[in-house]
């Protein structure tokens, strides 16, 4: 039986290019992102990985993806055990399973995590007080 393959080879740079977030000092975020093969048979599964090293008073937030993305119909998604990186760094990532059912070469659409920092101290707010009155 003839094998038809689709080519996944531009996947990598053109859906999330190894991006980093510059803040004053330094990267804020540098995100990074890879699969675990690079041709695939059509409908064979693929597993896209995204990592974002990171401040750690940083909450990064990556996409829950549709059911299709792009060329793609994604199969599962779900968030990876989170790790240390350089200097006291975190690291984050989401794992999703992604498969193609036609030929040829595909990229992904834009894959771009969020990002906000945490607060060090909430800031202060102060509610009035009423006394009860029963009627």
């Amino acid at each position: 039986m003839k094998r038809i393959v689709t080519q996944i080879a531009a996947l990598l740079t053109a859906a999330l290019l190894a991006g980093t977030v510059m803040a004053q000092g330094g990267p804020e975020v540098v995100v990074s992102a890879e699969v675990d093969r690079e041709t695939i048979t059509v409908g064979d599964r693929i597993v896209y990985t995204v990592r974002a090293e990171h401040d750690k008073d940083l909450v990064v937030d990556f996409p829950q993806l549709a059911s299709a993305w792009g060329d793609f119909e994604v199969l599962s998604q779900h968030p990876l055990q989170p790790g240390k990186g350089s200097e006291g760094r975190a690291i984050t990532g989401k794992e999703y399973a992604i498969t193609a059912f036609t030929v040829g070469e595909h990229t992904t659409p834009p894959l771009g995590p969020c990002y906000l920092r945490l607060l060090s101290t909430p800031p202060d707010l102060t509610v009035p007080c009423r006394p009860y009155a029963s009627h």
